[in-house]
């Protein structure tokens, strides 16, 4: 069936209905009793397959997850690329070198295991934050690659340091510019470096 992302299996209704035992999506018998919102967990598979317009074969492609609740597996072609044990933090992969030339279908697959008994409160199972697919040029910001920090603050005026990491995937040495600029709450242009 298709679902959209985000998901949760754990709410919907489970397929045994009993007046006195299993109501919607909660059972009496599940591993994590009330600690857990009485959801039975379990594992889940998602699919999706997608096309690369053939004008972007020289691109880098990566595959971000922001959640999954949780001990993800996931593949791009039938191959594993990894295991995401943490359902509350985002990762991501470069699936560049998994993927079919451009025009023939590719098929993403993840496995996502709840095995119940997990947590003090309920934690959801499944894909629950935004997926993304991204493109980007060979020579590119890095994923997750800039860094912000002020040291001083005040009232007037702040001290903002940035630290940006660009990733170069091609053979060749090259000189780039990277150009930032900050804007303040309503749009306007303050700094740029």
């Amino acid at each position: 069936r298709i679902v959209d992302l985000p998901h949760d299996w754990s709410i919907e209704d489970l397929p045994d209905q009993k007046e006195d035992s299993v109501r919607g999506p909660f059972s009496k018998s599940s591993p994590g009793k009330m600690m857990t919102g009485f959801t039975v967990g379990g594992t889940g598979w998602y699919r999706k397959s997608f096309t690369i317009n053939p004008n972007d074969v020289n691109k880098i492609i990566y595959l971000q997850f922001d959640g999954i609740y949780m001990n993800a597996d996931v593949w791009v072609n039938g191959k594993h690329l990894g295991y995401h044990p943490n359902g509350y933090t985002s990762f991501y992969y470069n699936i560049t070198s998994y993927l079919n030339p451009g025009g023939q279908p590719n098929i993403i697959a993840i496995r996502v295991r709840n095995e119940g008994k997990n947590a003090r409160w309920y934690s959801g199972s499944g894909i629950y934050r935004h997926v993304w697919l991204t493109m980007v040029n060979p020579i590119h910001v890095g994923m997750w690659g800039m860094y912000i920090t002020t040291p001083v603050v005040t009232e007037k005026s702040a001290e903002v340091n940035i630290a940006t990491t660009l990733i170069n995937s091609t053979k060749e040495n090259t000189s780039v510019t990277v150009q930032t600029q900050l804007f303040d709450p309503s749009g306007k242009l303050v700094g740029t470096a």
